[in-house]
């Protein structure tokens, strides 16, 4: 018996059941800055589904932009005003970037 065969043959790969759900990444219905510098999203949401905004100014490190929203079916519409979802206004920065990400599926 090689050597292989021995080592292989005590090995085990087993776990227990995995249960898992895949959720579509949100999209967005609209994202738009507003003629006063604010940025505007709009996107669908699905019931129970909890939503967070991010935002990033260099693409590297991201941060919560307030609170989850919580989907209830219908379009959601957030506005970066500054505090507090953001430490400034995004008139006031050269570049900041979004992201919708969902938190949790039901």
């Amino acid at each position: 018996m090689s050597l292989i065969s021995l080592v292989t043959s005590r090995l085990t790969n087993r776990s227990a059941p995995v249960t898992f759900g895949v959720v579509t990444p949100p999209r967005l219905a609209d994202a738009t800055r507003l003629p006063d510098g604010r940025f505007q999203m709009t996107f669908p949401t699905r019931v129970g589904l909890k939503y967070q905004v991010q935002f990033s100014e260099d693409l590297v490190d991201w941060f919560n932009a307030g609170a989850p929203l919580i989907g209830d079916g219908q379009p959601q519409t957030w506005i970066d005003n500054g505090p507090p979802l953001t430490p400034t206004p995004p008139q006031t920065t050269p570049h900041r970037f979004y992201k919708l990400i969902v938190l949790t599926a039901p």
